[in-house]
């Protein structure tokens, strides 16, 4: 129940600061609309059994899933908690400093993937039905126990990344690199 609470007042902050995170949410929308249009000209004519409802079915969802699953932990935990020396102050609570900081995590990724959703209902409104989504109950269910995983997931190898703090001083560039390494692997960049 406490950890409901906390999160309940990391809610209240994020909403306050809400449009901080819409424009972190466009400028994160601008990279699958862009190979959208790639996979609009690349297909055209020469369809290789992929057709262009499945291309913008996929990174629509990407979409939604980028938004709502991948963590940006790190450079908190990294510069404020480790570096300025407020890890401390967890230190002494008794609270997990990890269920603490996913609190802290949570309400961003669910008001990013609010924006996500929100935009994909806008672009079915506006452009008509192009996704084509799966019905099974079964596999809607097991897309969320996948989906709830995969933030554990993100989130976890987000706070080792940020613990590289520990041992080195500027990790500026290890998290680009961690990142170019993320969006080149993890399929945004082709299915």
């Amino acid at each position: 129940m406490r950890y409901f609470r906390i999160l309940a007042l990391h809610m209240e902050h994020i909403l306050e600061h809400r449009s901080r995170s819409l424009v972190w949410f466009i400028v994160s929308l601008f990279n699958p609309l862009l190979m959208l249009l790639f996979w609009r000209g690349a297909l055209n004519g020469n369809t290789h059994g992929v057709t262009l409802s499945s291309i913008t079915s996929y990174y629509f969802l990407l979409v939604i899933a980028g938004s709502l699953l991948t963590s940006h932990i790190e450079e908190g935990v990294a510069e404020i908690d480790i570096q300025e020396g407020k890890l401390s102050q967890y230190i002494i609570r008794p609270y997990s400093y990890y269920w603490l900081k996913t609190c802290e995590e949570l309400p961003y990724r669910l008001l990013q993937g609010g924006y996500g959703l929100l935009t994909c209902l806008i672009f079915v409104f506006v452009f008509g039905n192009f996704l084509t989504l799966e019905h099974d109950p079964v596999h809607l269910l097991l897309s969320v126990i996948i989906a709830v995983m995969a933030f554990l997931m993100s989130f976890t190898y987000k706070m080792i990344l940020g613990f590289v703090a520990f041992w080195t001083t500027d990790t500026g560039g290890f998290f680009q690199l961690m990142e170019i390494t993320t969006i080149i692997f993890a399929g945004y960049l082709m299915p």
